[in-house]
């Protein structure tokens, strides 16, 4: 259940292990900062090791959303995703929109936090009840709307929202 807008919940994705886990939000971690950009970039700061490789298995990559995201406020749809930068070597970050950032809201997780390192390409499936972790070294290579019209093709749902990385991200 929402309370304030927060859907409650932190997921905790581990890409070496394969493995998840779910925390509940701390209402006073989170009463300081509004939004996604504000508590990924607090998260970011208490949690990540400012000496680590920004391409290495020790950055993080956090995905945010904020209290009005999924509600009829103009510019609410949007999401953030934030990791150590390898350009500047401290914070960057990236805001887009769209469907994603809702669905995001409707699993009542306001944060996903990714550490580690995938052995081969794979895609999270991410639901209310948890993650599951599919290889796909079919979709290697294909861009975004490629990957997109896969995965939703593979899982015969056409509403699946998709954040994919492209062959930019793989290398």
């Amino acid at each position: 259940m929402l309370k304030y807008g927060y859907g409650g919940r932190v997921l905790r994705i581990d890409l070496t292990e394969r493995r998840y886990n779910v925390e509940d939000l701390d209402p006073s971690w989170i009463k300081p900062v509004i939004g996604g950009r504000a508590a990924n970039t607090k998260r970011l700061y208490e949690e990540l090791d400012p000496d680590c490789d920004p391409f290495g298995p020790d950055n993080i990559l956090i995905f945010g959303i904020g209290p009005l995201t999924g509600s009829f406020l103009t510019a609410s749809a949007y999401y953030t995703v934030t990791a150590k930068s390898p350009l500047t070597g401290i914070l960057g970050d990236s805001a887009a929109g769209g469907q994603f950032a809702a669905e995001m809201k409707l699993t009542g997780f306001d944060q996903v936090i990714i550490t580690g390192k995938a052995d081969e390409l794979l895609y999270l499936l991410i639901t209310e009840s948890g993650v599951d972790f599919v290889d796909c070294p079919k979709y290697k290579g294909m861009v975004i709307t490629e990957t997109t019209e896969a995965i939703r093709r593979d899982k015969k749902d056409y509403s699946v929202q998709v954040a994919a990385i492209g062959p930019a991200g793989e290398n």
